[in-house]
């Protein structure tokens, strides 16, 4: 599981005794050179959560639902927030000091009063925890005393391991941020900095049509049926990806890479969409058919193949199939992969492409595949991936990349992102057969781009 322990304190802090109220709030978070955009409205049972290009996340805490809505496809799809409790396992013991310390500066924000406060939290984790090691979350930042549903920081994902956890909180309460800029640190890995601003912060009610979809808009049954449904701009030419066959003998979960070819296939005037069946490629408007098979996996008899394992986080093992002993990222064993596909102009009986691609694990596992496949365990996950969202990608590098403590010193906005981001989906284990099939996937992807823009 992510590290949320020192966010629960500093949601504890913020809301102990203090009247909660509805709240807009549109902010611009900045990592690694990429700008996202978001506005989030939050209110007790429900939450809105919505990415710039007609992307919409609403969290239905009453009715235990998550809806996901495409406003340029005029539909939504809706996933239950429960699942089947999942076995428990006893980590060991982590201890969190949190330290805030205020500047005495201060400075008027939309008409409040903003301190500037310093925060470092430092988790460290003994012997057999859940996620071994030492995180380090370090917040320069300015923070307003409006009060937030206590809800909306709520972690509603179950729990695969417990440890047991010890916080150490000096300082003063935090309020709500304004602006800030964090740096988060796993071990010795290369620290990664991100910096948010909000644009727009008011308390009123909400009206309660916010956290339903349109009436007009259309209820879809899957994350690829949404995006099948987006009309096709001009010049854009669409390549409908079929599910992937498993031809190795291994019974692999392939689903999810179903979803992450389409998405690799996404940009420079291409569009995937992942299909059920090419039969589905008239309806979706395409212009070719991709189908791939897994023809082979092969494991490497030398053992661990050197380079650098970096740290998957615990998206992967929140989805309850980490490879490791932590569940965190597959080892890098040298497995590898190969795949067989075949690209085919609708109308034509002759294929534009066929060829084979292959992958291994141990020198493909980056970070940016690390995150591609840590991203396909939501629905909207694959949606933002697919449309090419890289501002999506860049939050999620940098709640991945270090301590998880909410990505952000204590701000619910991004804390309901990555809750959302860690509802139930297909998402296949994170174990080095199928760390080799993504590695295979991205060589597949730009085999494919590389014939398409050629023409």
């Amino acid at each position: 599981m992510y590290r949320s322990y020192c966010f629960g304190v500093a949601a504890a802090l913020l809301c102990a005794g203090q009247a909660a109220a509805d709240l807009k709030v549109k902010a611009s978070y900045t990592n690694a050179g990429q700008t996202a955009n978001y506005t989030v409205y939050i209110s007790a049972n429900r939450q809105r959560f919505e990415y710039e290009g007609g992307m919409t996340l609403i969290r239905q805490s009453d009715t235990k639902r998550l809806v996901e809505i495409d406003d340029m496809a005029k539909s939504y799809i809706v996933t239950p927030l429960e699942r089947p409790p999942e076995p428990v396992r006893k980590g060991g013991t982590v201890n969190v000091t949190i330290t805030v310390v205020d500047t005495g500066e201060t400075r008027t924000v939309f008409g409040m009063t903003a301190k500037h406060l310093k925060t470092t939290a430092v988790t460290t984790s003994g012997s057999g925890a859940c996620e071994p090691g030492q995180d380090k979350l370090e917040t320069d930042g300015w923070y307003v005393d409006v009060p937030y549903p206590e809800a909306a920081s709520a972690d509603t994902q179950p729990v695969t391991c417990k440890d047991e956890v010890h916080v150490q909180s000096t300082g003063p309460k935090p309020g709500y941020p304004v602006a800030y800029v964090s740096t988060a640190t796993h071990g010795k890995a290369e620290p990664n900095t991100m910096s948010m601003n909000v644009t727009d912060l008011s308390e009123n009610a909400l009206p309660s049509s916010l956290f339903d979809p349109p009436a007009d808009y259309v209820e879809r049954k899957n994350a690829g049926a949404l995006m099948a449904a987006r009309p096709k701009l001009d010049g854009v030419v669409r390549v409908g990806v079929v599910p992937i066959n498993d031809a190795s003998g291994r019974q692999l979960d392939l689903a999810p890479f179903h979803t992450r070819l389409a998405g690799l296939l996404t940009g420079n005037a291409l569009q995937g969409v992942p299909l059920g069946a090419p039969t589905e490629a008239d309806a979706a408007h395409c212009d070719f058919i991709l189908q791939t098979d897994v023809a082979a996996i092969q494991k490497s008899a030398v053992g661990q193949v050197t380079g650098h394992v970096v740290k998957v986080g615990s998206l992967l093992s929140r989805a309850g199939r980490g490879g490791g002993a932590s569940g965190g990222a597959p080892a890098q064993d040298g497995t590898s992969a190969t795949l067989n596909f075949r690209l085919q102009r609708i109308g034509s009986t002759e294929e534009a492409l066929a060829s084979s691609a292959a992958g291994r694990n141990g020198s493909a596992l980056n970070i940016r595949t690390a995150i591609q496949i840590a991203m396909l365990v939501s629905p909207m996950g694959m949606m933002m991936h697919s449309l090419g969202g890289q501002g999506f990608m860049a939050l999620a590098s940098h709640f991945m990349s270090g301590s998880g403590v909410s990505a952000g010193g204590g701000d619910p906005a991004l804390s309901i992102l990555f809750s959302l981001l860690q509802q139930p989906s297909s998402a296949g284990a994170a174990s080095p057969e199928l760390a080799a099939v993504s590695a295979a996937i991205e060589n597949e992807a730009l085999a494919v781009r590389t014939k398409l823009q050629s023409h």
